[in-house]
């Protein structure tokens, strides 16, 4: 593969990873503000798993930024 097809590649694939980390932001929030559970038990999974989800997809996001930055000189 050459340079400038490699480069294409990686811009692709960092908006990708880029609209992937702001889908997971969006549904890591509502999970965080769902709040029609049932048991205590159901709502700490649902704000737990959120803001894994949250944290996890902002380290996503942040990591496509920096390398659409870095490929799209």
């Amino acid at each position: 593969m050459n340079n400038s097809r490699m480069k294409s590649f990686l811009k692709f694939a960092n908006i990708v990873l880029i609209i992937f980390g702001i889908f997971c932001v969006l549904y890591g929030f509502s999970l965080i503000t769902e709040y029609s559970v049932d048991s205590s038990y159901e709502m700490a999974n649902k704000i737990g798993g959120g803001f894994s989800l949250l944290s996890g997809s902002i380290i996503l996001a942040v990591e496509a930024y920096i390398g659409f930055k870095k490929y799209n000189k």
